[in-house]
């Protein structure tokens, strides 16, 4: 796979001793999109500036109207946390800004992944209760079933890093 197809988590291994410049430009869906070019062992500042110039004409898509994309060179130490919640990231004045909006529906996306499984073990408990006439069982499973529906409407402006978004997760999902 091409450097430049490659997802943060991906790039890692080919940063770990140098810092590297990156090309990032705002995709066709509105997010910031890295293309990292291939530095040769021994490369030196101004073999690097030259290459990340070659292929930033090279490789950032062109827009529809076949003009070139506005596109910056950083390097990738300056995209620290673009790990998380990749796809809200938004590029503003030449930087990869967090956008919490776009982060926090990404974080309500993963919630409905993590409750899939356990409204799917609830709909047949339920079944059984329905079955077994335990009318009492039935009322509980179902306000279970409604707080879990409800996960996605929680509040979650009191995480305002990515780190802390991340990492909340509500305890009605918790194992």
């Amino acid at each position: 796979m091409p450097l430049g197809c490659m997802i943060p988590q991906q790039l890692e291994p080919y940063f770990i001793d140098k810092i590297m410049r990156v090309i990032i430009f705002e995709n066709d869906k509105g997010w910031v999109s890295i293309v990292s070019p291939y530095y040769p062992p021994g490369t030196t500042a101004k073999q690097e500036a030259e290459i990340a110039t070659v292929v930033q004409q090279k490789d950032v898509p062109r827009l529809p109207d076949g003009s070139m994309r506005p596109s910056h060179i950083v390097e990738y130490s300056s995209l620290d946390g673009i790990k998380l919640f990749f796809e809200a990231w938004r590029l503003k004045d030449g930087k990869a800004v967090w956008h919490k909006p776009a982060a926090d529906e990404l974080q309500r996306k993963h919630f409905r992944a993590l409750r899939k499984p356990i409204l799917e073990r609830l709909d047949v408990e339920f079944i059984r209760a329905l079955e077994s006439g335990d009318n009492v069982l039935v009322a509980a499973i179902a306000a279970q079933k409604k707080k879990l529906r409800d996960v996605t409407l929680i509040d979650m402006s009191e995480h305002s890093t990515p780190e802390s978004l991340k990492a909340f997760v509500p305890d009605i999902l918790k194992d």
